[in-house]
């Protein structure tokens, strides 16, 4: 009964996290068992008996690799890309449709102060409807010009430029 085992040569384990590393033994060799002999005579006519002992089979602890966790991709947020919208066509600012909460409430003037002020991280701008020149454009443009919005002249034609510096749009008054 002669039997010999040939094993796999252990493979690595991919590990996301130290806890779940499953570490299991591994058979690497066996030793071959013969059959014992058992009432054979020798060559002087005497019995004998032979038993060999049983050796331990050598464990290899597999291999672990700790891989950490890749973080997921993180999707830059789809802003408005401004500088699109605001080139290409001639667009125009009129100063004198950026009024305080006025009855007009679809400015295209407006609107386009709005997206600009987003563009360029004043994120205020965005809580009021669009074209619609209220509370949070006014904190923005406030916050752009580095004043606070009771100091804000919103017809200053110098500012409005300066928004739209490096676009096509034009600041009319």
């Amino acid at each position: 009964m002669n039997q010999e085992i040939t094993p796999e040569p252990p493979s690595p384990q991919v590990v996301t996290s130290p806890f779940e590393a499953v570490v299991e033994p591994e058979v690497v060799a066996v030793a071959s068992e013969p059959e014992p002999e058992m009432n054979r005579a020798n060559e002087h006519g005497y019995m004998k008996e032979v038993i060999t002992e049983e050796v331990p089979a050598a464990v290899v602890e597999p291999e672990v690799v700790y891989v950490p966790p890749t973080p997921a991709p993180v999707e830059e947020p789809k802003s408005k890309n401004l500088s699109s919208k605001l080139s290409g066509t001639k667009r125009v600012v009129r100063l004198s449709k950026l009024v305080f909460e006025s009855k007009e409430r679809n400015s295209a003037s407006v609107g386009l102060v709005q997206y600009r002020l987003v563009e360029r991280g004043h994120f205020d701008a965005g809580s009021d409807k669009y074209g619609w020149l209220s509370v949070g454009t006014k904190k923005a443009l406030a916050s752009f010009a580095g004043t606070n919005a009771e100091k804000l002249n919103l017809q200053d034609k110098a500012l409005i430029e300066r928004l739209f510096e490096g676009t096509d749009v034009e600041v009319t008054d």
